[in-house]
């Protein structure tokens, strides 16, 4: 996520660069709407668009945060599931 939205504000860079305004909820929009079409992404999806005033700054601090979350919670599953198959190969010998 981190890489997208670098990207996202490189474009931005680079068309001021180029002597072009482009106003920075443009931008913001233009991230939330190019992110992945997930159940999980459109929940952010619509919690971004009823924010009052959004940035690309705003923007970027949420999907980091869920990025961030997603990584974690797949991170303790991943931990859970081979503890769970560790632990069945232990106890007693089939005898």
């Amino acid at each position: 996520m981190a890489d997208h939205i670098a990207v996202m504000l490189d474009l931005k860079h680079h068309i001021e660069q180029a002597g072009e305004d482009i106003p920075d909820i443009h931008v913001a929009r233009a991230m939330i709407i190019s992110l992945p079409k997930t159940q999980t992404w459109d929940v952010v999806k619509i919690t971004l668009f009823e924010v009052t005033e959004l940035t690309s700054e705003i923007v970027s601090s949420k999907l980091l945060q869920e990025a961030n979350r997603q990584t974690h919670e797949k991170a303790s599953e991943t931990a859970l599931v081979a503890s769970n198959k560790k632990g069945k190969g232990c106890g007693r010998g089939a005898g």
